[in-house]
């Protein structure tokens, strides 16, 4: 099946990179991880005019703002800004698989986490478990969003990959420079309350091809794409 990647808008350590060439796993096809990994020998990475796959697609050049959150680079802002209250991982009843519920509350703008994977060149996966990483600050970018690669959390990744998706959600994906690293971090949009679900939005694109292959969105919301409803803007990427 082919299906867009989700809609983006993406120091422990920093990113590994996996020399074995092969895709990481674990009992269960699945390996946890906080940081992302990258592998130059698994893909084939196109080179671009600012960027050779010597270093890794998430690396901020020197000279670069290093970390949105501070202005004293080298940092530990991805351990310090960031809440460690993990959120739990629970079974919906709606067949929407797991989902993820808030353990504490929390207001409008903060980080929950960070989407961890395999870093991946745009295109290589298109079943939907895919997010794309935006870059701004590459001379071939012009200052503006560009997609610049994939972070694939399917095999491997952080609980953020568990986040369910909901026309009228209460958290978005940003990507932004933290801690010397381009990361795809979850933002939340809207105060949330512990006990909530954390929920963020696909994407039009992606629920537009969903539709091709017969699945609807399960989210029921009033404004919920499925019944004709617009997907809520507050949930499409900065």
């Amino acid at each position: 099946r082919t299906r867009p990647s989700r809609k983006c808008n993406i120091r422990l350590p920093d990113s590994y990179k996996n020399k074995a060439g092969s895709l990481p796993s674990a009992n269960g096809g699945f390996t946890p991880a906080a940081a992302n990994i990258w592998s130059p020998d698994l893909y084939k990475w196109e080179t671009l005019p600012d960027w050779t796959p010597e270093h890794g697609p998430d690396t901020i050049p020197k000279g670069s703002r290093q970390c949105i959150l501070c202005k004293d680079p080298p940092c530990d802002c991805i351990k310090t800004k960031i809440r460690r209250s993990r959120p739990r991982i629970v079974k919906t009843m709606n067949g929407m698989g797991e989902g993820v519920v808030a353990g504490r509350d929390y207001q409008a703008d903060e980080i929950l986490g960070e989407l961890t994977g395999m870093l991946a060149p745009l295109g290589k996966y298109e079943d939907g478990w895919a997010a794309v990483l935006m870059r701004d600050d590459l001379p071939h970018s012009k200052g503006k969003w560009v997609p610049f690669c994939l972070v694939y959390p399917r095999h491997i990744g952080s609980w953020v990959r568990k986040v369910n998706h909901s026309c009228e959600p209460n958290c978005l994906f940003q990507s932004m420079p933290v801690s010397g690293r381009w990361r795809v971090m979850l933002i939340s949009i809207k105060p949330i309350k512990r006990g909530e679900w954390i929920l963020v939005s696909y994407g039009e694109e992606y629920w537009k091809t969903a539709a091709k292959e017969g699945e609807k969105c399960l989210c029921n919301t009033q404004n919920c794409i499925s019944k004709g409803g617009n997907l809520s803007q507050e949930g499409s990427y900065l």
